[in-house]
């Protein structure tokens, strides 16, 4: 998984796109974060270890579901830039 180049050969495509032409674009390009909420039982910390453990970018930062299963954001999600106070 490399950086795209942008020297473009004489058909138009680069070396980059040559390589994963029949690639599944999930095995090369960045892929969003994984977000689910925090829950009272802490299933969402074992969810978020095992992701994480598999190389899946996860987070349960922001997000919490109380016991009747509703869901309060407190900031955007975990893949963007986060100017709005503390994370909790």
């Amino acid at each position: 998984m490399g950086a795209r180049s942008n020297a473009t050969e004489e058909n138009g495509y680069n070396e980059y796109d040559e390589e994963h032409a029949f690639d599944h674009p999930a095995l090369h390009e960045p892929q969003p974060w994984i977000w689910v909420p925090r829950d009272p039982l802490g299933l969402s910390g074992l969810l978020v270890g095992e992701l994480t453990s598999a190389g899946v970018e996860a987070s349960d930062v922001g997000a919490v579901m109380n016991e009747k299963g509703v869901v309060d954001v407190s900031r955007g999600p975990p893949d963007e830039e986060w100017k709005g106070g503390h994370d909790h």
